[in-house]
Formats: C-alpha cells, sequence, structure tokens
C-alpha cells in the first residue's frame, strides 16, 4: 500500500549526509486551537525537525521563527499545513512556502510515539519547502497531491534551497 510506503523509511533510504535540526522547547507550551477544532482534546504541542545539509545562520533563523509563528500568531501547526511567505525563503531561490510532514524515518516516528508532556503527546512536523506551483498544487490537490508529486520526482527529504519546481509547466 502506497500509504504505509510513505508512513515509514528505513535507515537504508538514507544515501545523503546532512544535519538533523530540531526545535526545543516548543513544545513546552500548547498551540491554540479554537473550541470546535479542539473537539474535547487537549491543544496539541509540537516540536519541528529539518533536515539540511548544513545548518546555515539562514536555516537556523528561520527554524527559530518557524518555532514561534504558532505563539505570535495564536495558531498550531499540523501535518499538510503550509506557511506561504511574500518572497523566496533563501535569496535567488524559487522556495515560497513551508510545509509541514509527519517524520519518514523510523527512529523519529519511534520518538514522535513515545514524547509526551504533561500527559500529552507532542507532535514532530519535518519542515519541507514548497516553489509557488508546488503550493498552488497542494491548495487545489490537498496533502496526498504533494505527496504524489514527491514520490513521481523522487523527491529528497535534505534541504535543497536551489531546487527547481516538481510542477510540470
Amino acid at each position: 500500500d502506497a500509504d504505509d510506503e510513505r508512513a515509514e523509511a528505513s535507515e537504508e533510504d538514507e544515501t545523503d549526509d546532512g544535519w538533523v535540526l530540531v526545535t526545543s522547547g516548543m513544545s513546552d507550551r500548547r498551540m491554540q486551537l479554537d473550541a470546535e477544532a479542539l473537539e474535547g482534546e487537549a491543544p496539541p504541542r509540537a516540536e519541528l525537525v529539518w533536515y539540511v545539509r548544513e545548518p546555515t545562520e539562514e536555516i537556523l533563523e528561520n527554524l527559530r521563527w518557524l518555532a514561534r509563528f504558532p505563539f505570535l500568531e495564536q495558531t498550531w501547526l499540523g501535518m499538510g499545513h503550509t506557511i506561504p511567505m511574500p518572497q523566496p525563503i533563501f535569496e535567488g531561490s524559487a522556495l515560497t512556502t513551508f510545509f509541514f510532514l509527519p517524520p519518514i524515518i523510523t527512529m523519529e516516528q519511534e520518538l514522535a510515539e513515545n514524547l509526551r508532556i504533561g500527559g500529552d503527546l507532542v507532535e514532530l512536523y519535518v519542515v519541507h519547502l514548497l516553489t509557488a506551483d508546488e503550493y498552488a498544487l497542494k491548495k487545489s490537490g490537498g496533502t496526498d497531491a504533494m505527496l504524489d508529486l514527491f514520490d513521481d520526482n523522487d523527491y529528497g527529504f535534505i534541504l535543497d534551497p536551489e531546487r527547481d519546481s516538481m510542477v510540470s509547466s
């Protein structure tokens, strides 16, 4: 089943060297949901994971901002959520939108299953970046359309700020 393949990646799939950046302290506070969205559940807690080749100051600044975003905007982050930016995230890059998915690496999945604060589950979300065309596809076709695009293009989960759009013209 394709969903099972997406849900887990083995250590054999790791072919590139890089860094795993993880926020620390974001989950100390619950993110804010309205009463209807809560449906009797506690507001979510989360930490972010970002796979990068080199942890540049620009990447670290973006990750710090993302960790503060739900609290500055009194909102929350979840699977498939996006944060479109008015300009490219990196100078000279086509990437304009932050996109959040659960981890696909087995070790991070296992950590996410067992990470709790005060009895609340802490969700882990991996930071991905989309181009404007990819964001338009995500808006029209949903998260599954993006996952299909990732699969069709052998998308690498380590950040490549110079990556072109995977959407065919």
